[in-house]
Order: C-alpha cells, then sequence, then structure tokens
C-alpha cells in the first residue's frame, strides 16, 4: 500500500482539521481567482482608493488557524481528503498599508474521512518549527480591506538554498536533510495506525500566500493558495516507503485571524481557540 495518505497529510500541514463554515454573506466573490486577482492585477487602481481612505490598524497580536485541505489516493482505501489544522501566533507590524508578520506556530493536527487508517504528527513537530517572518499588504476593494500575504516557502526535514529549484533529497543520507523533530530518524516522522501500523519519515517543501476580509470585529477570514512536494527518506515497515501524490484543494482550504491580547502564548491557545473559532 502506498503512503500517499500519510504524505496528504504532510501537503496539508504547517504551511506549517475540520474546514469551518463559508462565510460570504456579503455577496463578495472570494475564491481563489478573485483573490489573486485582487492581489496582482489592479495594483494601480487601489493604490489611488488606498490614498483617499483611512487604513486599518493591524498591529498586534493575532491568533490564526490554516486549515489546508488535501484530495489524496491512498491505496486499496481509494481517495480520501485530508485536512490539516495548524495554529500560530501572529505579531504584526504595520507601516502604512505594508505588514511584517512574524509567527509562531502552536499546534497542527488533522483529520481524514478514512475510517481505515489514520496519520499524526509526533507532539514535537510544532515546538520543532522555527519561527518564521511574513510580509504582507492592505488593499481595498469595492468598499472592503483585504490583507494579502505574500507567497513564500517552507522547507521540513531538510535546508535548501534554492527551494525553487533544487531536486528533493531522495533518502535519509543527504547532507541537506535534517533531524527536524530530534526523534533520531531522518526528516520528520509521521505516525500511521489501522490497516498497516508504523511510521513514515519525510522531507518537505512547499510554498503558500493569503488572501483575507477584514471585518469590523478583530477578525480576518479568506483562501488559501498553496503548493506542496514531500519525498519519503525512510519508513518502519516497508509498505510504508512509496512517496505519494496529493492534490490541493483551494476551495476547502483556508484561513481566519482573529486580534488577541498580547499576553495570550502557546499554552493559552489550547484553552482559547474553541471559543474563538467555533465551527
Amino acid at each position: 500500500m502506498k503512503s500517499a495518505l500519510m504524505i496528504a497529510v504532510v501537503s496539508t500541514a504547517l504551511v506549517s482539521a475540520s474546514a469551518f463554515a463559508d462565510d460570504n454573506s456579503s455577496g463578495i466573490d472570494d475564491s481563489p481567482q478573485e483573490a489573486s486577482r485582487a492581489l496582482n492585477t489592479h495594483k494601480e487602481a487601489l493604490d489611488l482608493e488606498f490614498a483617499s481612505t483611512g487604513v486599518p490598524d493591524l498591529e498586534g497580536r493575532w491568533l490564526k488557524q490554516v486549515i489546508i485541505v488535501a484530495e489524496s489516493s491512498a491505496g486499496p482505501v481509494g481517495t480520501i481528503e485530508v485536512r490539516t489544522s495548524t495554529f500560530q501566533l501572529v505579531d504584526v507590524k504595520q507601516k502604512g498599508r505594508e505588514v511584517v508578520l512574524n509567527i509562531e506556530t502552536c499546534s497542527a493536527q488533522m483529520s481524514d474521512d478514512s475510517s481505515m487508517i489514520s496519520t499524526t504528527f509526533t507532539e514535537r513537530l510544532a515546538s520543532s518549527m522555527a519561527e518564521r517572518r511574513r510580509t504582507g499588504r492592505l488593499y481595498r476593494r469595492d468598499g472592503d480591506w483585504f490583507l494579502g500575504i505574500d507567497r513564500d516557502w517552507e522547507l521540513l526535514g531538510m535546508t535548501m538554498e534554492s527551494p525553487e529549484t533544487e531536486e528533493l533529497p531522495q533518502d535519509g543520507e543527504d547532507p541537506r536533510v535534517l533531524d527536524q523533530d530530534g526523534d533520531g530518524n531522518p526528516g520528520f516522522t509521521i505516525e500511521v495506525r489501522g490497516l498497516i501500523d508504523g511510521e513514515v519519515y519525510v522531507a518537505r517543501r512547499g510554498w503558500d500566500q493569503f488572501m483575507g476580509r477584514l471585518n469590523g470585529e478583530g477578525q480576518i477570514r479568506g483562501r488559501v493558495t498553496w503548493e506542496s512536494e514531500e519525498k519519503v527518506l525512510g519508513a518502519s515497515r516497508r509498505m510504508l516507503r512509496s512517496s505519494p501524490d496529493s492534490v490541493p484543494n483551494e476551495d476547502a482550504s483556508r484561513f481566519r485571524m482573529q486580534r488577541v491580547s498580547s499576553e495570550v502564548d502557546c499554552e493559552a491557545v489550547d484553552h482559547i481557540r474553541e471559543g474563538i473559532f467555533e465551527e
């Protein structure tokens, strides 16, 4: 059986659980295509409108949930949907419409729609991830403000000087491979339970970008555009060593942000996230 299921989870994670309900009551089309159009095509017009409109103040701390969804073929199990929910604390600095986001990952969880097999990250993974610095920009369209977060690459279980062009490591002996979660295995570890039990050791690279609409209640909601590529470096069982195929479901991949107190840390996130992000 291929390990596509396990890698679908990797594809969905950490870019960086269950999907949240649509929020499109205003009638604005916030599809990935529209988000991309707002981000990339009307900058001159947006600049003119920006000049005559007050700019929202985003400075401070935010709790961000990223929900990434992938479709994967899992051998005899068939095609399954894997959802990964990552919770992050984001400190925003702002100058005019330009923003810088310093991001700390607090947790990463996953679920799938298969009753035959399941996969989980080790507890060490989230704490092993380095803080990230992202850049973004405020846009105004049809009377609403949007936050666009620029495309950025993330590497897990390896290092690369040119992630856009380098080939992935083929095995754990590649000098670029790291023991991401410090468990003595190459890359980072995914635990597998169900039809077969075992561990898979993976290196991953991927990019993502975001476009979300602001509302008046200290909230931002929008879409995630992303791609990722993984390589199985090894496994505890031979049947888990195949490298997989997974396809992003961008219609279901989303994010949301909520302004929180500067005193909130990752330990507190575990207690408050359900109250903030009700399904």
